[in-house]
């Protein structure tokens, strides 16, 4: 007999079933020469397997271990003989190899008898009729030797896979005979016994079909139940023995990853110790265990494979495992990311709850955790198209390799380091940035073998011969008996046979490269096997890191934003036409069809100047957040060196249409003949704004001190005068306004009542009695924020804190400046560092620059003269604020 070139057969006509059911009874019979019936290039240990039978009784024979390797001289043979045991089993395979020096089974759990329970159930099915494997060889597509018999190991994937076909092809078998075909000459066989060929036809192709039956009616019945005992079941106290594992678990079925495995394996990149382990996956496949028919003397045998010829070896179990993933962004697509679970033996039952992973309707709360699982992946959706985020939390102590993460500054991240602040999502860029992040989608990948694995146990088949009477009713000769090899299908190749019905079926491993976003939206179940880890650019820190999405916020888009920037009209309109025709340049690059090369793109300078808390910063952040773009601080180090972290934040920052601000730019780019690191920091920067494609804002407080190269890149220059009356009421409105919106979100007891007419009443009786000393928008904050503090504390437990004129009064003078020691600290500042005082913000009492004629050069500040003045009011300089405030809080 040939196995067949692929593993699709022609239908099976009744016929052919009939004659090679007959052929091999005949061998079986004639005790053939076992090269016969044999595919070429393969090979069978010494000892002759147990044939099949001819002439079954069609009906099951329950066995225990002793009776199921011992046949009787006067026993009836039946098509199916079945092991039925409990526990115990090893214990008696010891005692009937005990005879011939067998150690003792060395399992755990099984040392002692007394802790063994009294359930019994099937651990092995023999299948002795020919038709039967006949039928099974077809619909499976595996060729099994028809002249053999085979022994199915529990969880018996092979039969319960095939039950249905196997019925199919019955139903059609008994059409023909019904229809009354021709079936078999009579009398065929051959070399087999005198009656072997005795009868018709149409009583061979009977007696084929009643096997066939009885064989049905015993899987639906005695291995059916088992296959089906989990299914309406939810409860986690539910037990479960090993061999039953397979029965567990359905593919395409969503699993809870309770614990980690000590036996898994990630054939993407995971990690299940981390914050953001991620509970529920999907089986994609299942590989029962492979009982272990070596070892120990009991079930010692020779292995060889089922393709590739003989193999001597020790056939060692194999675990049950759980193919299973989850769906994580690449960048493009979802892929499927692989988690195998190997479940090691474990005696008698354990509840479902113990398991390391077990199917999702098992869980407490299963509902709560689907419905958590699917927030969770809508969240991600939410980071994956916003891209801006507001997140504060701790960072992923591992890597997705499974390696300690690195912490902002570069050192390994022992415990988790918390950010509070914008990040960035670009799931693209974090790869390239860091490659061994990235994901590998396998697509339609099936792990099982398609040939199944044979193995001859060395625990023999005991045949007892008649014994041969003499004359005189006496026996002829002693008792003898034949010995038989007993073939067991140590793999069924039941993860082959599953995962080809399922994968094919499950969109997201039966295609390679992944689910796009767009082109195919995730449904409910999907979203539940998104994780939570994402990764996410710290804008703060310039980093990549792991971060869980249950800390992301997203920060709300603010189209209006430049309208809350208190600036004359014509400096606004002209900011917004420089910031707009730079992004839509930007668009016009991206979604051009034309095939004739664009322009480079062009980068963007804009130069705001303006008194310290006049609203530099803000303005730049109010940029920012109109057009929903990340910003990225420059720092002196950035205009040195240039260091991995600088040019990773230059690239992303490119990709992502960022806009860059370098703060405070006279201080860094102010030329000086003795400090060559300042004119290092200045040759740096002309190049960046020569050749970076961005838009980048310089803030300056004096104008004066910047290098005049750097003065002539600038494309937009905005400056920022002194609050008029109007734009006070306006910024102390829009902070009182803030004040109620935070209470309103975050206030636990009542909310602050705040009386808005008093309070502006107030701000313009300042501005219009202190014009030697109008706050600015900084100051206006920093003072409503105060108020708004001190009416809290003050409010009695249980009442509604009010906020009033006495509080900003309060918080005024609370921050109005030491004059004269402030004053006397930044002069002494600016004359240590050889700077003049721009005379326009200090416009009295005019003092002698020592430090311009300690230098000796001659020369003059930018009204002409040598000399700083000094207001008998308050300055406004930020250091000054900040010694100020220091000042009153010491006192």
């Amino acid at each position: 007999m040939q196995p067949p070139k692929d593993s699709k057969q022609a239908p099976l006509r009744l016929e052919d079933l009939v004659s090679s059911v007959l052929s091999a009874e005949n061998i079986a019979n004639a005790q053939a020469n076992p090269e016969e019936g044999r595919p070429p290039g393969r090979s069978y240990p010494p000892r002759k397997q147990l044939p099949v039978g001819s002439r079954l009784s069609p009906s099951v024979r329950e066995c225990d271990w002793k009776r199921f390797k011992t046949y009787a001289p006067d026993e009836q043979r039946c098509i199916i003989d079945t092991l039925v045991a409990g526990n115990d089993l090893p214990l008696r395979i010891w005692d009937q190899g005990n005879e011939r020096g067998v150690p003792p089974p060395r399992e755990r759990g099984f040392s002692e008898a007394g802790d063994l329970d009294d359930e019994r159930w099937i651990h092995r099915v023999r299948v002795r009729s020919a038709a039967v494997l006949k039928v099974l060889s077809v619909v499976s597509g595996e060729w099994l030797d028809v002249t053999k018999s085979h022994t199915f190991m529990r969880p018996f994937g092979m039969l319960i896979l095939h039950h249905e076909q196997v019925k199919e092809c019955v139903e059609a078998l008994e059409g023909e005979l019904e229809a009354g075909l021709s079936v078999v000459a009579e009398g065929e066989g051959g070399d087999g016994d005198e009656d072997e060929g005795e009868g018709t036809g149409e009583e061979h192709a009977a007696r084929v079909l009643r096997e066939l039956h009885c064989y049905i009616d015993f899987v639906e019945h005695s291995l059916l139940p088992d296959y089906h005992q989990f299914e309406n079941a939810s409860d986690i106290m539910t037990r479960v023995r090993y061999d039953d594992l397979w029965y567990l678990f359905r593919p395409g079925e969503l699993i809870y990853v309770c614990q980690s495995p000590t036996h898994a394996s990630t054939r993407g990149k995971f990690n299940l110790q981390d914050q953001a382990k991620h509970r529920i996956m999907r089986v994609a496949e299942l590989s029962p265990h492979t009982a272990r028919i070596t070892g120990h003397g009991f079930y010692r045998g020779r292995y060889y494979a089922g393709s590739d010829g003989p193999q001597q070896g020790d056939g060692m179990a194999s675990g049950c495992k759980v193919e299973c993933y989850f769906l994580d962004f690449d960048g493009e697509n979802f892929v499927p990311e692989w988690l195998t679970i190997t479940f090691l033996p474990f005696p008698g039952k354990t509840q479902v709850g113990s398991l390391y992973a077990y199917p999702l309707r098992f869980a407490e709360s299963s509902e709560e955790l689907r419905s958590a699982g699917i927030a969770t992946g809508r969240k991600v959706l939410e980071c994956i198209e916003r891209k801006r985020m507001a997140f504060d939390g701790p960072c992923l102590l591992y890597e997705p390799n499974n390696q300690e993460a690195t912490a902002f500054k570069g050192e390994a991240l022992r415990e988790p380091e918390r950010y509070d602040g914008e990040v960035y999502i670009d799931i693209k860029e974090a790869i390239k940035t860091r490659p061994y992040w990235s994901l590998r989608s396998h697509g339609l990948r099936l792990l099982g073998n398609p040939r199944l694995t044979l193995v001859v146990e060395d625990s023999p088949v005991v045949e007892h011969l008649p014994v041969q009477l003499n004359g005189e009713g006496l026996p002829s000769k002693p008792p003898s008996a034949k010995q038989h090899g007993d073939l067991v299908v140590q793999y069924d190749a039941t993860m082959w046979f599953q995962g080809s019905r399922h994968v094919p079926t499950d969109t997201h491993i039966s295609k390679k490269g992944g689910t796009p976003l767009a082109s195919f939206p995730l449904n409910e179940e999907d979203l539940a096997l998104v994780p939570s880890r994402i990764y996410a650019y710290l804008v703060r820190y310039r980093v990549f890191m792991a971060v869980d999405v249950q800390h992301m916020q997203p920060i709300p888009l603010q189209p209006a934003a430049l309208d809350t920037i208190c600036m004359e009209d014509t400096a606004k309109k002209m900011l917004r036409l420089a910031v707009s025709s730079y992004f839509r340049q930007g668009k016009d690059a991206a979604f051009s069809g034309s095939p004739v090369p664009r322009r480079k793109r062009r980068g963007v300078v804009v130069m705001i100047q303006g008194s310290p808390g006049s609203g530099k910063t803000a303005t730049v952040e109010a940029v920012a957040h109109a057009y929903n773009k990340p910003l990225f601080m420059l720092e002196a180090g950035d205009l040195v060196s240039e260091t991995e972290e600088t040019m990773m934040m230059f690239e992303v920052a490119k990709a992502w249409d960022a806009v860059l601000l370098l703060d405070d730019a006279d201080v860094l780019l102010s030329r000086s003949r003795h400090d060559s690191r300042v004119n290092q920091q200045a040759a740096r920067f002309l190049r960046i704004l020569d050749t970076f494609p961005g838009l980048i804002f310089l803030t300056t407080s004096h104008p004066a001190a910047l290098d005049e190269t750097v003065k002539s890149r600038v494309h937009v220059n905005i400056c920022l005068k002194d609050l008029t009356l109007t734009q006070t009421r306006t910024i102390f409105q829009l902070n009182l306004d803030r004040i109620r919106e935070e209470e309103r979100h975050e206030s636990e007891g009542e909310a602050l009542s705040i009386a808005d007419d008093q309070l502006l009443q107030f701000a313009e009786e300042h501005y219009n009695t202190h014009a030697a000393n109008r706050w600015n928008g900084r100051q206006i904050r920093n003072m409503v924020n105060m108020a708004a503090d001190l009416a809290r504390c003050e409010a009695a437990p249980g009442t509604q804190p009010q906020l009033n004129v006495e509080h900003l009064r309060t918080a005024a003078e609370m921050m109005r400046e030491p004059e004269d020691t402030s004053a006397g600290l930044v002069l002494r500042s600016a004359l240590r560092r050889g700077e003049g005082f721009d005379e326009a913000r200090f416009g009295v009492g005019r003092r002698r620059n020592t430090a311009s004629s300690r230098r000796g050069d001659g020369e003059e500040d930018d009204d002409g003269g040598s000399e700083v003045s000094l207001d008998n009011g308050s300055p406004r300089d930020e250091e000054v604020q900040s010694i100020a405030q220091w000042s009153v809080v010491a006192k």
